[in-house]
């Protein structure tokens, strides 16, 4: 599948997930793509970022597969989180929004990647968004 038609599938799903499941296969394609194949679901989930319509959303993509991946692919992800996030305000924020238990082995270097970037204190699932609505698409 095109990844343009998988972003805007997984935007629709989650726009209509409280009524209607038309999309949910979206959601399932990412997910299926987070447990299998972490190269592809890595640019998919960049996408995702880049193309969300709100700041919501972006949260939404945190808390979902952005912080599966980095819990389930921890060495790679923080890698390529590490080369990414100085040009990637969007990824910045999305990072803010992934919370990893204590346990976790990536819990120490996502917590001071957030710290790096002052990260610690957005909590985007609480609605706070960066002033910069620039950040967003037009």
């Amino acid at each position: 599948m095109q990844t343009d038609k998988l972003v805007t599938a997984y935007f629709n799903h989650y726009r209509l997930m409280k009524t209607s499941s038309d999309f949910f296969w979206a959601w399932e394609d990412v997910q299926y793509l987070v447990e299998r194949d972490p190269v592809q679901a890595w640019s998919v989930i960049v996408e995702l970022i880049n193309a969300a319509p709100s700041w919501e959303a972006i949260a939404f993509v945190a808390a979902g597969p952005l912080e599966d991946i980095i819990s389930k692919r921890g060495k790679f992800i923080i890698e390529k989180l590490e080369q990414a996030l100085p040009q990637n305000k969007r990824l910045q924020y999305a990072i803010a929004g992934v919370w990893l238990e204590e346990e976790d082995e990536f819990f120490t270097k996502l917590e001071t990647l957030k710290n790096s970037y002052n990260l610690d204190k957005i909590n985007p699932l609480n609605g706070e968004a960066w002033s910069d609505d620039n950040l967003l698409p037009g």
